[in-house]
């Protein structure tokens, strides 16, 4: 699945998602509801019925999902959902302030580190 969102003043904003598949692909203008509005209508609904509606979970295995593919982008390698859940790094930072120093600072030039393929160690997450 490829995911585009970007929201700059005075650029080309697209907010889109295609899905590649064995058998074809799909994007937006397939049909259906407009799936942003539809889960206002959703959530409204359910508000109006007095009915539970949690969708976490759809956001934690999306999101994971995300995680996932950072992993073995920047590693370079095939990285398991199990093997990241049980060894994957804490990259939280140690205080939640904004002046907080980050995890990861630019060196003596300015420059932030980058992750090499090959190099990288995901389960590490030091660069």
């Amino acid at each position: 699945m490829y995911s585009q969102c970007r929201h700059i003043r005075n650029c080309w904003n697209q907010v889109s998602e295609t899905i590649v598949g064995t058998e074809g692909q799909m994007g937006p203008g397939g049909g259906g509801p407009n799936p942003y509005n539809q889960e206002h209508i959703d959530l409204i609904a359910a508000i109006r019925q007095d009915e539970a509606r949690n969708e976490g979970w759809y956001g934690a295995t999306s999101s994971f999902t995300a995680v996932l593919g950072r992993m073995a982008t920047y590693s370079g390698k095939v990285i398991k959902w199990d093997e990241a859940v049980e060894k994957g790094p804490d990259i939280m930072p140690e205080q939640f302030a904004f002046d907080a120093t980050p995890p990861v600072v630019p060196d003596e030039d300015g420059n932030y580190p980058v992750a090499m393929p090959g190099m990288y160690d995901p389960f590490n997450a030091s660069f």
